[in-house]
C-alpha cells in the first residue's frame, strides 16, 4: 500500500514555474517528479474526501496521481494561479472517471441478482449525476466507433437503458450465449474506460 504519511517540502510559485518549464520544454522527468512529490499531499487529501466504502484507497490514489501528472503537462505558468489550485481539476477528473466506470461495471454485473440490485440503489447527488453523464458520453462514443451490431445492442439495452434488460434476455434476443454477451459487455466497458482516461 502507498504510504499515507509522505511529507514533502512546499514549493514557491517561482520554483513551481521553473520545474514546469524544465519538464514541458526540456522533458526533464526529474523536474516533473519533484513537482508531483511536492503535491502528493493534495492527492491524499482529495482521496480522503472522495473515498467510498467499495473503493480501495490505493486505486483512487493511483488515479489521482495520474491526474496530477496530467496537470504537469498542461499547466501554464503565465496564468496567475498556483499549480495546486490548477491540479485539483485533473486530480478530481481522473478519480471521478475511475469511479464512474467502476460504478457502471458493478451495476452491469448486478443486473441479474435482485438482492444485489436492491442493495445497490445509487445515492442521488450532483457528483453521482456528473459521473453518470461522463459514462453515458463515453459509451455513446464507443458505439459510434465500434462497428459491431451485437456489442452496440448490448450497450443500448444493458448499459444505456433506463430500465436495463437482463444478461439472459439480451443474449437470447441476439441469439448468442450468455458468456459471449457478458464478454462483449466487459469489452465495451473497458473501451469506455479508455475513452474517459483519454478525455481526462
Amino acid at each position: 500500500m502507498i504510504s499515507k504519511k509522505i511529507k514533502t517540502d512546499r514549493l514557491s510559485s517561482a520554483q513551481e514555474s521553473i520545474l514546469v518549464d524544465q519538464f514541458q520544454r526540456g522533458g526533464n522527468l526529474k523536474a516533473r517528479n519533484a513537482l508531483v512529490m511536492a503535491n502528493l499531499g493534495l492527492v491524499h487529501f482529495m482521496v480522503g474526501q472522495m473515498l467510498r466504502s467499495r473503493f480501495r484507497y490505493d486505486d483512487l490514489l493511483q488515479e489521482g496521481i495520474l491526474g496530477l501528472m496530467r496537470a504537469t503537462e498542461t499547466f501554464e505558468t503565465h496564468r496567475q494561479v498556483r499549480f495546486a489550485t490548477y491540479a485539483v481539476f485533473w486530480i478530481r477528473a481522473k478519480m471521478q472517471a475511475f469511479m464512474a466506470i467502476d460504478e457502471r461495471d458493478n451495476q452491469a454485473r448486478g443486473l441479474n441478482d435482485p438482492d444485489e440490485r436492491a442493495m445497490s440503489i445509487p445515492e442521488v447527488n450532483l457528483e453521482a449525476e456528473q459521473r453518470k453523464s461522463l459514462v453515458r458520453e463515453a459509451l455513446e462514443r464507443v458505439i459510434q466507433e465500434v462497428q459491431s451490431p451485437y456489442a452496440n445492442a448490448i450497450v443500448e439495452h444493458r448499459l444505456l437503458a433506463d430500465e436495463p434488460k437482463s444478461l439472459e434476455k439480451v443474449a437470447k434476443n441476439l441469439k448468442i450465449s450468455r458468456e459471449t454477451c457478458r464478454l462483449l459487455e466487459r469489452k465495451m466497458l473497458k473501451l469506455a474506460k479508455e475513452q474517459l482516461a483519454h478525455r481526462c
